[in-house]
């Protein structure tokens, strides 16, 4: 009696329908999980470009008005941070000439007025329901910010303030507009 060895049916080499479903499913979830986490790293490098910028220019303007007895105004044509002969001026106060290149969203510029670009009546900085700041000031003027990069911004400006987060504190936001306020210097 003859005994029948059986080899196993040769394989035509690549993968079933079932691996390849398997393998692009879990790309998908990597690139899912990968996609969620650089966009928040993204959105957290834009905020902190922002503060970074704001902080920057509450310094300068520390020191223009600490040299020129006047608040400074820096956008548009005007670059007072830059360039001026304002008796005691003694900058430039900033590099580089652009602050809108620091706003990932749109144009960044200085005001010197508490109106704020004549968005704003005042500033209630402690949230106590009072105006402390209505006479002139410097404040930042962010463009192009949506609500959500404007709640973090007012958290990182006024962490644990009362009121309503959108007109109180150091950073104010104006929906309408999508446009953010911060105030730097009195």
């Amino acid at each position: 009696m003859k005994t029948q060895i059986h080899k196993p049916l040769p394989r035509n080499g690549g993968f079933s329908a079932i691996e390849l479903v398997l393998t692009v499913v879990v790309l998908a979830i990597l690139m899912g999980v990968v996609k969620m986490r650089s966009s928040s790293l993204l959105d957290r490098s834009k905020i902190t470009k922002i503060t970074q910028t704001a902080d920057t220019a509450k310094s300068a303007c520390v020191l223009f008005h600490t040299d020129t007895a006047q608040y400074a105004k820096h956008g548009g044509g005007d670059q007072q941070l830059l360039n001026s002969d304002l008796p005691g001026w003694n900058g430039p106060y900033l590099e580089g000439s652009n602050l809108d290149s620091s706003n990932p969203f749109g144009d960044l510029r200085i005001d010197n007025t508490h109106s704020g670009f004549g968005t704003v009546t005042g500033w209630d900085l402690d949230c106590d329901g009072k105006q402390e700041i209505t006479g002139p000031c410097n404040v930042v003027l962010v463009t192009g910010i949506d609500q959500e990069t404007a709640e973090k911004l007012d958290s990182y400006y006024d962490p644990s303030k009362g009121g309503n987060w959108q007109q109180v504190g150091r950073f104010q936001y104006i929906p309408s507009d999508q446009n953010g306020l911060i105030f730097l210097y009195q």
